[in-house]
């Protein structure tokens, strides 16, 4: 069998081939489309790998991506997401709903790094940092010293399509901003899901001010 971007970058699809080069499109190609969604959004595919993950004999597989614009939009904001798929060896592949939050990841491999007869998984992450509107940064960095209960720590400015944004995978929470609209946004449970604070500009006012009530 073999993997393969299927509908340009968005997915991708599984052939199985008969043993003479003829190839089989599998069932679950639809289910594909949706590879990397462990709650029902449809993300971009970015990169896939296989490896026997839960070392039955079978090969695995996982997948990178994020989420597109429009489910951003929607509150189901899961921008970076490593899934992992189990073969239960005909080559039918469920969510194994160990999924891994925090990546950007635009490669994946899979192999045993500290020799344990276990699969081990190296992502590699695409971050942009040069390119963040230095405003932006600043409200994070004042976002971080204000209120450190929902973003504790200095992460890295990522860029998404329109969104400026931090992710602070220890509480599960993100910081962002439209840049299209100039709004500034939060995710994560404790917001109860997406949550619009203000507009770019009153929030740089506000992060002047000596005491500040936001959440």
């Amino acid at each position: 069998m073999v993997w393969v971007p299927y509908q340009g970058y968005a997915s991708f699809g599984l052939l199985f081939n008969d043993g003479s080069g003829h190839f089989t499109q599998s069932e679950q190609q639809n289910y594909f489309d949706t590879f990397f969604s462990d709650n029902g959004s449809s993300n971009v595919a970015l990169k896939a790998a296989v490896g026997d993950i839960d070392n039955d004999g079978d090969l695995d597989a996982l997948t990178v991506g994020y989420a597109k614009d429009v489910e951003i939009k929607a509150g189901k904001f899961t921008p970076m997401t490593l899934t992992i798929w189990l073969n239960d060896g005909t080559g039918h592949f469920t969510d194994s709903h160990k999924n891994i939050n925090g990546f950007f990841g635009t490669k994946v491999q899979v192999a045993d790094f500290n020799k344990d007869g276990l699969k081990d998984i190296m992502v590699g992450n695409q971050i942009w940092m040069g390119g963040v509107n230095q405003e932006n940064s600043n409200l994070c960095d004042w976002a971080e010293r204000k209120f450190p209960v929902f973003f504790p720590r200095r992460t890295a400015d990522l860029i998404s399509g329109k969104w400026e944004y931090r992710y602070y995978p220890s509480v599960k929470t993100y910081i962002g901003v439209d840049t299209d609209q100039d709004k500034i946004y939060v995710l994560g449970d404790v917001f109860k899901g997406l949550k619009e604070v203000g507009n770019k500009q009153e929030m740089i006012k506000m992060s002047k001010q000596p005491r500040v009530s936001m959440f």
